[in-house]
């Protein structure tokens, strides 16, 4: 990172410690802090930081969830902290197109494993309901979380869910403007650590859960 970012992370990490102090154990807390990535640091708030390391502190099982809603934004975002496992992203994503979610944007991030036990998920996802915006309705929070927990937990397969799916009114159909075929690049050279796959396609409900279905197969 370049020393601006670098003292960024630095004020951030710090001034989230300092919110955090009363409640979380400074060792367990740097210990926290090393094993995310710095982009993380750099993507965040305080405020932010603050929320995912109480919600990452507090599961218990398969994954803990919140929700946070933005309603004259037309969106709300969901918090998902789990163990990190094979084939995560496109669990969650196929979890959120069987409870007719729509996937805005996501940010991955992973915790790196320690000492204390294996690797852990730390993601962030804007949704919404299908043509609804935010998703602020308790019963379709409670469906989200149950069904994560059984996919997560490996009580229920994923693709079950998504079978069960109810398929769309005929009222939602509607002219679509014509897209060019879909296209995939792949690239090596924009970073050293990772291959960076662009997928040019037709937005559509469970667009990402077919795409990061693929990749996991793969």
């Amino acid at each position: 990172l370049k020393a601006e970012q670098q003292e960024l992370v630095h004020e951030r990490r710090r001034q989230a410690a300092e919110r955090l102090a009363d409640d979380v154990p400074p060792d367990d807390l740097a210990r926290i802090f090393d094993s995310l990535p710095e982009r993380y640091f750099t993507e965040n708030t305080v405020s932010r930081i603050d929320a995912h390391i109480r919600l990452l502190r507090s599961r218990k099982g398969p994954c803990a969830v919140s929700f946070t809603h933005h309603p004259r934004r037309g969106y709300s975002e969901m918090t998902l902290v789990a163990a990190d496992q094979p084939g995560l992203l496109a669990k969650v994503a196929g979890v959120l197109f069987s409870n007719r979610i729509d996937i805005l944007d996501a940010a991955i991030y992973s915790r790196e494993p320690d000492a204390t036990g294996g690797g852990e998920a730390l993601d962030v996802f804007r949704v919404r309901k299908a043509f609804q915006g935010a998703v602020d309705d308790e019963a379709r929070i409670k469906s989200i979380e149950r069904d994560l927990e059984a996919v997560l937990s490996g009580e229920r397969p994923v693709e079950d869910l998504v079978a069960a799916r109810p398929a769309p009114s005929s009222l939602l159909d509607r002219p679509k403007p014509k897209v060019p075929p879909t296209e995939v690049k792949a690239d090596n050279e924009v970073s050293t650590d990772f291959t960076v796959i662009d997928v040019f396609t037709e937005d559509r409900p469970g667009v990402l859960y077919a795409i990061t279905r693929v990749l996991h197969d793969k």
